[in-house]
């Protein structure tokens, strides 16, 4: 089995106060179609300079790779 990389994903998640419950709530902002030679390391840095721009506070960077397993 081999695997192709298909998709990387910026993931932003904020701080959105409480829900109705007074479960913490969350919001995430998605930024797609990232190369793959990106390091996690420059979208960390971008992730923060973007996190700027929102009036919440920032909680987590993420980065989703998604990959397509093919048989041999």
């Amino acid at each position: 089995m081999n695997k192709s990389f298909d998709a990387k994903t910026l993931i932003l998640v904020f701080d959105n106060g409480v829900d109705k419950n007074g479960n913490p709530a969350y919001t995430r902002k998605s930024i797609k179609n990232i190369r793959e030679e990106v390091t996690e390391a420059v979208l960390y840095d971008v992730g923060l300079a973007l996190a700027k721009l929102f009036d919440k506070v920032i909680l987590n960077v993420c980065v989703d790779e998604d990959y397509v397993l093919l048989a041999v």
